[in-house]
């Protein structure tokens, strides 16, 4: 089969809508009206019949619409050693709105042990490839994983685990390169930043939501140096020193 690496003059970032059955599923779940299994059963069945749905509209890249995830970003993180997270009760600012996802926080350094559980999401996809179509992940680009840790309400905790902004950065980017290895050994990749485009990538960057989370009035207000912590990861002063270490994985996959 022919690997198609693109470009392609259309694509999908790889978010759909979820079903009202897969809602439910999850609701259910939630409450243990079904065990893991059984949701497990309904995420299959859903991401089943959107990658025929994808493969009739004329998609090359298929992905499962991130239907076993919680969030687009938060479940990734949620998988690295020295990440925590609990129910919020205020929420997070976004555009003045408070989204009512989970707290998000660092519990000590971060690592990858053990497979990703992306990994093994991604080979469900990669069994519908054909000869039109290459399964496609999802993940947020690494100055949303970052932003999470440099917001405010994040900031001691951060603090106790590292000694600077420096050192978390330096185990971000240890914790992307051992999860990309990993897919690696799933099937040979091509990696997009966001910031450089280059067509169609198995594994894609999703656009960093911190840009979003600048606009709102609360970010506004916050001192200049915090305000800019939270640009993209490739506006950062550091950038010369970390930069190359994505733009060589890259060269090497």
């Amino acid at each position: 089969m022919a690997v198609n690496y693109g470009p392609n003059r259309y694509d999908v970032v790889g978010s759909f809508l979820r079903p009202a059955k897969l809602k439910k599923a999850r609701e259910d779940f939630s409450a243990g009206a079904i065990d893991a299994a059984a949701l497990k059963a309904v995420e299959d069945e859903c991401i089943t019949d959107l990658i025929t749905k994808e493969k009739k509209a004329g998609l090359r890249f298929i992905t499962d619409g991130e239907f076993r995830r919680a969030t687009w970003h938060l479940d990734f993180m949620w998988a690295f050693e020295g990440i925590g997270h609990s129910t919020t009760e205020d929420g997070l600012p976004f555009h003045d709105e408070a989204a009512k996802i989970d707290d998000t926080y660092l519990t000590g350094k971060i690592s990858l042990a053990g497979e990703h559980p992306f990994v093994e999401h991604f080979r469900f996809v990669q069994s519908f490839e054909d000869e039109n179509t290459t399964a496609k992940l999802t993940i947020p680009a690494p100055a949303q994983f970052i932003e999470q840790f440099i917001m405010p309400m994040n900031r001691k905790a951060t603090d106790a685990a590292y000694g600077s902004d420096a050192l978390l950065e330096d185990d971000v980017v240890a914790a992307y390169l051992a999860f990309i290895e990993q897919v690696h050994a799933v099937r040979r990749l091509l990696v997009g930043m966001p910031c450089r485009p280059e067509g169609g990538a198995f594994l894609r960057d999703r656009p960093s939501g911190a840009r979003a989370h600048q606009g709102n009035a609360a970010a506004r207000e916050q001192p200049r140096a915090r305000r800019r912590a939270r640009r993209p990861l490739h506006q950062h002063a550091r950038m010369p020193r970390q930069f190359p270490q994505h733009v060589g994985l890259r060269g090497r996959l």
